[in-house]
């Protein structure tokens, strides 16, 4: 598991932007796979709320924020926070498998 790739994916999954399976299998591996992906959408409804088709930060309240500037905002001031969110997110995945 490469935890920064899903950190990265799970950021890009909150600016509403395309992840694939394909991708969270790729750093997660196949067995946690699952549980990957049912942590960072967990993560992406704590993060982030979209009004009318534009986000806001729910960490910081912060916004409006295009997609790319959603994903700019999360990585330069919450990959601790998200980090943190996601590995308990990841957690409780797991254990109630």
């Amino acid at each position: 598991m490469n935890l920064e790739s899903l950190i990265d994916l799970t950021i890009k999954a909150s600016a509403k932007m395309n992840v694939n399976d394909n991708e969270i299998e790729v750093a997660a591996g196949k067995v946690l796979f699952r549980f990957a992906k049912t942590a960072i959408y967990s993560v992406v409804n704590i993060v982030t709320r979209e009004v009318n088709g534009v986000l806001y930060c729910n960490l910081c309240g912060r916004g409006p924020f295009t997609k790319k500037g959603m994903f700019l905002h999360l990585s330069r001031s919450h990959r601790g926070e998200i980090r943190s969110i996601f590995e308990k997110e990841l957690e409780k995945a797991v254990s109630t498998r």
